[in-house]
């Protein structure tokens, strides 16, 4: 049986849309493939893999070594080939605007600057490789069209935090989150910021412990940052700064509802 043919057969019900792409290359006793993701892949994306996996296997000698994995290869993140790898599932997408595209400001903004020289494998996020966080949050606070901040969103929830509860990637996530304010930002982007530090510090503020102070002394330390965008923003964006001051630093959510009337 001919490897796609194989592979193409095992993908039946396990092509999600997140999944942009799926590619394979292979040798005399073996076949590598790589199901490729817009996202940081979870525990249905793994379990969708490892299933497919198993399916290929079936259909070759047990001499023949097969592996598959689940990657990530989040917008504005092209897909691309390894060499020798060939495409066996390609996703249709759009073609990307420059403006979608995350740029980086001259010298590179203090955000990305701490992406970069963040050891992002000291810290937990609840699923999902942490090695891949760094270029995962490089995205998210980069200046992408309003359309794409559902997927992107889709890359924080679950792995920064869950509910009201965070994990420790999420100390370093919110001091890239506040320098990328400071940095300054589009619109677009601006809103899903400060909608992901409202969640950090929110569900920190019900921690009893040293990693919940910590964000909330972080944020607090900002609280002149949140004031600024509160004051300079239109109202979504005060009423989205009024509510994480409301936890760090009240009396200035005061200072800013009395300032905007």
């Amino acid at each position: 049986m001919s490897v796609l043919l194989s592979l193409q057969s095992a993908l039946w019900d396990a092509v999600t849309p997140g999944l942009r792409g799926v590619a394979v290359r292979f040798g005399e006793a073996r076949i590598e493939g790589r199901m490729i993701y817009d996202h940081v892949p979870g525990p249905t994306d793994h379990e969708d893999c490892s299933l497919a996996e198993t399916y290929v296997i079936a259909d070759f000698p047990e001499e023949v070594a097969v592996s598959l994995d689940a990657v990530a290869a989040i917008p504005p993140e092209s897909r691309s080939l390894l060499a020798e790898e060939m495409w066996v599932y390609l996703r249709k997408e759009p073609a990307l605007p420059d403006l979608w595209r995350p740029h980086r400001r001259p010298a590179a903004g203090i955000a990305q600057r701490l992406v970069d020289t963040t050891e992002w494998s000291r810290y937990e996020l609840m699923d999902g490789p942490v090695s891949e966080f760094g270029k995962v949050l490089s995205a998210f606070i980069a200046n992408a069209p309003v359309d794409q901040w559902p997927a992107l969103w889709a890359t924080m929830e679950s792995y920064v935090f869950s509910r009201d509860d965070i994990f420790s990637a999420a100390e370093p996530t919110l001091r890239v989150l506040l320098a990328a304010l400071a940095d300054g930002v589009d619109a677009s982007a601006q809103l899903g910021i400060l909608d992901l530090i409202f969640h950090i510090v929110h569900a920190a503020s019900y921690r009893d412990d040293d990693l919940g102070a910590r964000c909330v002394d972080e944020a607090a330390t900002a609280s002149w940052l949140l004031v600024r965008e509160a004051v300079n923003g239109d109202q979504n964006v005060a009423a989205s700064c009024i509510e994480i001051l409301d936890i760090i630093s009240p009396e200035y959510a005061e200072l800013v509802r009395a300032a905007r009337g």
